[in-house]
């Protein structure tokens, strides 16, 4: 697996780690930044729109599970 594939898949970690502990703020940056990283790293768009329905950005969250289903 490339590098790059690997550090999106640890910044997703680190994402999925901060939502549950609720610091939604920084799970949401590991998780754009899996993006930066690897934009096709398919599982980060599901946590993402699941983050993104717990912040009532309802508009994100849509288009988060759509590029999820998508890819």
């Amino acid at each position: 697996m490339p590098l790059n594939k690997n550090l999106a898949k640890a910044y997703h970690r680190v994402g999925k780690v901060y939502t549950r502990s609720k610091n939604y703020t920084v799970a949401l940056n590991s998780m754009l930044q899996a993006i930066k990283v690897d934009e096709a790293y398919i599982p980060v768009y599901q946590d993402l729109g699941e983050l993104y329905y717990q912040l009532k950005k309802l508009d994100k969250a849509k288009e988060a599970y759509k590029k999820y289903l998508d890819l």
